[in-house]
């Protein structure tokens, strides 16, 4: 059972997060991303969770798939267990990508969302995602773009609020430098992967990964 302070702590971020904060105005994006995921049934993974908004719209409406988010702690998952609500295909679960407890050939699809930065070791991960990964599925790299373009209906905006400026603020929190982008691209090439097809989608830089 969550402590006292986890359990006030859950509920602030839960109840203002979702009514004024990031996770409110940034609902659309998430749904595009999820779009890319045209999934009907099988397995899906979501190497970090966030605040479990993307593994909920993938598997949405799909009963025989089911969508699993890797969280860094027990407070992040239930964070996540809280917006998935009564779906039974949509799981939290407290894990890393350099270790992910799961069979070969488990999952067709897999996102990394603005977590890419805080991979220990960039190769270890990609081999990771590469063993679990079904052949011909793919793994989507998304950073942010802070200072890009931000896209018609990519955000949820109530009157004047969140400004450019507060999505920007927000979206710089979880972008990688050019360095790490580099470095990151290069783990890439050298992994099992062997490259993958860089290009943008809303707000976010990509690379996309197929495990021939």
């Amino acid at each position: 059972m969550a402590s006292l302070p986890s359990a006030i702590k859950g509920y602030v971020q839960n109840t203002v997060g979702d009514r004024w904060g990031p996770a409110s105005w940034i609902q659309p994006a998430y749904r595009a991303i999820a779009a890319e995921f045209p999934l009907d049934e099988g397995a899906f993974l979501d190497l970090d969770a966030g605040t479990g908004w993307v593994s909920v719209h993938v598997a949405a409406g799909k009963p025989e798939l089911d969508a699993v988010g890797l969280c860094v702690d027990e407070d992040q998952a239930r964070l996540c267990d809280g917006h998935k609500q009564r779906r039974l295909n949509v799981s939290f679960r407290v894990g890393r990508p350099e270790e992910i407890t799961y069979p070969v050939n488990t999952f067709g699809g897999a996102l990394a969302l603005g977590c890419a930065q805080r991979w220990s070791d960039p190769r270890v991960v990609l081999d990771e995602v590469w063993r679990v990964l079904t052949p011909g599925a793919r793994l989507l790299i998304y950073d942010a773009l802070p200072d890009g373009e931000i896209p018609d209906g990519w955000i949820t905006r109530n009157g004047a609020w969140p400004t450019d400026a507060a999505v920007r603020r927000h979206l710089r929190t979880a972008s990688m430098s050019e360095a790490e982008w580099t470095t990151l691209k290069g783990a890439i090439k050298a992994s099992k992967f062997g490259g993958g097809q860089e290009g943008a989608h809303g707000f976010y830089r990509r690379i996309v990964l197929t495990k021939a």
